[in-house]
């Protein structure tokens, strides 16, 4: 199983590391789409705080409202 096959290609021992690395390069590519359409929606700041704690780094606004620029604008997202 752990030695070369017929095209000499010889799979990694220890894959865990390799597979390690792409989880957190996945984990750190997380984003979230934020917009308007809706019912019952929060106000953009509790949205920023929802969005912190759920550690994405990315954020598409679909909506150029005032209110929500001013909530985004010193988040660190």
């Amino acid at each position: 199983m752990g030695g070369p096959c017929r095209s000499g290609f010889s799979p990694p021992a220890h894959p865990l590391p390799l597979s390690f690395h792409f989880q957190w390069e996945l984990a750190s590519k997380v984003g979230v789409n934020y917009g308007q359409l809706g019912n019952n929606l929060p106000p953009p700041s509790q949205s920023v705080k929802l969005i912190q704690s759920l550690k994405a780094k990315r954020v598409k606004l679909y909506d150029a409202n005032p209110k929500i620029l001013t909530a985004f604008r010193n988040a660190d997202l």
